[in-house]
């Protein structure tokens, strides 16, 4: 195997210390902001939540600061007569 000369970024290692935070932020905080706090890329922070099987908290999902673009919104089922109906 050759070296990567500087072209692969190094790990992370995961502390305990870097665990107890992860656990005890990332439920109620934005994962960018837990990111850049802990000199992280955002894909290393949200790679380790889900190691740890974290989520985000209720109140955290319907706070202003919830990113709104991956939720789903409910799909409206037309039959097929009622398609031609309306145009």
């Amino acid at each position: 195997m050759t070296k990567s000369r500087g072209i692969n970024r190094s790990k992370h290692r995961w502390s305990a210390e870097d665990i107890a935070c992860l656990r005890f932020w990332f439920p109620h905080n934005r994962s960018q902001d837990l990111a850049n706090t802990m000199g992280l890329r955002l894909l290393q922070v949200v790679q380790q939540a889900n190691r740890l099987k974290l989520h985000k908290s209720a109140a955290y999902l319907a706070s202003p600061d919830a990113p709104r673009q991956w939720t789903r919104s409910p799909r409206v089922r037309v039959s097929v007569k009622e398609r031609d109906r309306a145009g």
